[in-house]
């Protein structure tokens, strides 16, 4: 066999290299201290290995998620809102939709729940590709209790509403609101922090009133449980009675 000016073959058996590559970690391990190398020594080359291998399997995500996206997706809107008189994407509209994409692009997904808190739900919708990286996103809201829903309802209708914003975030597309949903998606929602602001300013001008006495009228935990849907109905009942001290 040819060699080099270190002494070393210019060529390999490829038979070698098939076995090399096939072997398990402790075919691997072995042959490395059969070759010379010190045991201290494993525990860093395989660390060095696993952030090598999460390197490239988060490579490998970015280029399917920019394959994913060479080809807009299109969500119609096959539900209709009597209520709103107007049309709204469901949930298999949305999903469905992507499913033969995703499917070329070797991504899944999945969802969880954590459903420890009665009054609201966390969702995650987790995305992976088949070489093991995974984005999620997560979003938490209070159970949907507009209408006449009993509790298997309230659960249902705010999962719906988690699975599809949270795939809609991770898989970048366009929200709830772009989709005009139901119109109950709204009612998951909670104040954001300028709206929590703007009622505690309300509360504190009121005198006499304390911040207890308005979260036990409003039925409310905590103020930042509040759903949006009721932000314009408090607020005018604040300003009333705001009015009604100062007469």
């Amino acid at each position: 066999m040819k060699k080099n000016k270190q002494n070393l073959p210019e060529v390999i058996d490829k038979r070698q290299i098939e076995l090399a590559q096939d072997a398990g970690p402790m075919a691997q391990t072995s042959m490395f201290l059969a070759s010379g190398g010190k045991f201290e020594d494993i525990e860093k080359m395989m660390e060095l290995q696993d952030r090598y291998d999460e390197k490239q399997a988060k490579k490998a995500f970015i280029r399917a998620m920019a394959k994913f996206k060479e080809t807009p997706v299109v969500i119609i809107k096959d539900k209709d809102n009597k209520q709103y008189n107007s049309k709204y994407s469901s949930i298999g509209a949305t999903v469905n939709a992507c499913l033969p994409r995703m499917g070329e692009c070797k991504l899944s997904h999945k969802w969880t729940f954590d459903e420890s808190d009665q009054k609201f739900i966390q969702g995650t919708c987790v995305v992976t590709h088949e070489e093991g990286f995974s984005d999620s996103a997560t979003m938490r809201c209070p159970l949907d209790v507009s209408g006449n829903k009993n509790p298997i309802q309230q659960i249902k209708s705010t999962r719906t509403y988690l699975k599809i914003e949270t795939f809609a975030s991770v898989m970048g597309l366009a929200s709830s609101e772009d989709i005009d949903d139901d119109g109950t998606a709204a009612g998951a929602k909670t104040i954001d922090e300028k709206q929590v602001s703007q009622v505690t300013d309300m509360v504190n001008s009121i005198d006499g009133f304390t911040m207890e006495a308005f979260l036990s009228w409003a039925k409310l935990e905590k103020l930042e449980y509040m759903p949006v849907y009721d932000f314009g109905k408090n607020m005018n009942a604040l300003k009333a009675r705001a009015k009604a001290n100062a007469n």
